[in-house]
């Protein structure tokens, strides 16, 4: 499954379960940002960083994830439709 589609399917279950604002982002100023930030119900923001079922993380990408998680930020990686579906549960989304 694409990146886009794990995403998307991610956004859409947020929206769904009005689960707070969840956004793909686009950042040209910043290379390896995470791909969507959720800002939860409750204001606490997540960063959610999508792969393919076999997709690795960049340097960039392991780079600026050190960073916000030594920020305090929480930071995932989902891999996959399996991944996903298992990401969902967990945040109870599913």
């Amino acid at each position: 499954m694409l990146e886009s589609v794990i995403q998307s399917k991610f956004i859409q279950a947020v929206k769904d379960k009005g689960a707070g604002l969840a956004v793909k982002v686009d950042s040209t100023s910043r290379r390896g940002w995470p791909d969507v930030t959720w800002v939860d119900r409750d204001g606490h923001a997540v960063f959610i960083e999508f792969k393919q079922e076999k997709g690795r993380l960049t340097h960039h990408q392991k780079e600026i994830h050190n960073e916000l998680i030594e920020l305090g930020a929480d930071v995932y990686v989902v891999s996959g439709e399996k991944g996903l579906n298992h990401f969902l549960k967990q945040q109870g989304l599913s």
